[in-house]
């Protein structure tokens, strides 16, 4: 391994069977690092089934373990050793090996889920100790939210995200606005409506029940409004300067952050001068953008309320 910087680094060796211990080696003298020897002893196991609510077992579902210790679930070993994710036989039983010894969380998905469909990881992990009895992991089989999304003339965006709070979002686009979302565990959530050219939309406290839908019917967004204008100095001449607008989140208008306040989002300036904003999902709602010398601006700015423009 070269190009690795003149410092302490942490080094580990997995395989699928055992994995080394964590090493330090200083890489700040020469020639430091050219025997590094790494023993492949961490060999824990930790065996179980995946089972629905029902006892019935859950083939090739997906389990990924994670270290309940927060030393060894710090920045370093997570780097280094990542998640432990493996796959149950068609029977439901499974075994994570080469694992560091010690107590871990195990959660469990439906065949095909990847670590990065955060919605599918949320149920209440199960914790087993490498050596110890075998576990049995419940999963639920989840229900799911429908809907369909309308702009306030009727009009169907052209994009926009679903996101569950605590969640990954679902992207859609075109169609006639319908929306579902899938493998969804049992509980409350708030649902947020995100995309370009409209105010997010916050839909708090929808309960999801397994094995069924929650239909949302028809949800109504509103589109933004909008600040043109130019700047000058107090003499009158055209300045080159920078735009904010702010304003204290109201109504159904909120972005996921919740709360009063503002944060400044970065605009982005088209040709002619003109300047157009929109508020991001995660953003409260709030513009900056850079005017050109003299040169008009416009920005999209969230409903309700009278903005302040700070130059």
């Amino acid at each position: 391994m070269g190009d690795l910087p003149r410092r302490r680094v942490a080094v580990a060796a997995v395989h699928d069977a055992a994995s080394s211990s964590t090493r330090y080696v200083d890489l700040s003298p020469d020639g430091a690092g050219s025997a590094v020897e790494l023993v492949l002893d961490a060999t824990g196991v930790v065996r179980g089934s995946v089972e629905f609510a029902s006892g019935e077992p859950v083939g090739e579902a997906v389990i990924v373990a994670e270290p309940a210790s927060a030393l060894v679930r710090g920045r370093v070993e997570g780097t280094l050793r990542g998640k432990h994710v493996t796959v149950a036989d068609p029977g439901g039983r499974f075994e994570v090996r080469g694992l560091v010894h010690g107590t871990y969380n195990l959660r469990a998905a439906a065949p095909g889920i990847p670590l990065h469909q955060r919605l599918s990881w949320m149920g209440t992990p199960v914790r087993a100790e490498t050596g110890g009895s075998e576990v049995v992991v419940r999963m639920r089989r989840g229900g799911s939210l429908s809907g369909q999304v309308r702009l306030e003339d009727g009009a169907v965006p052209a994009a926009f995200t679903v996101t569950l709070r605590g969640g990954s979002g679902t992207s859609f686009g075109g169609g006639d606005g319908r929306f579902p979302v899938n493998g969804i565990p049992a509980g409350e959530y708030t649902v947020f409506v995100s995309g370009p050219g409209f105010l997010t939309k916050s839909l708090p406290a929808l309960k999801v029940e397994e094995d069924q839908d929650t239909h949302l019917g028809a949800v109504a967004l509103s589109r933004g409004r909008r600040l043109t204008g130019r700047v000058v100095s107090a003499a009158g001449a055209p300045v080159r300067a920078t735009v904010t607008v702010s304003q204290r989140l109201r109504g159904g208008g909120g972005g996921l952050g919740g709360g009063a306040g503002a944060r400044p989002a970065a605009g982005e300036q088209r040709r002619g001068g003109a300047l157009r904003v929109g508020r991001p999902a995660h953003l409260h709602p709030a513009a900056r953008s850079r005017a050109p010398r003299g040169g008009p601006f416009r920005l999209r700015a969230g409903g309700g309320g009278r903005p302040s423009v700070s130059l």
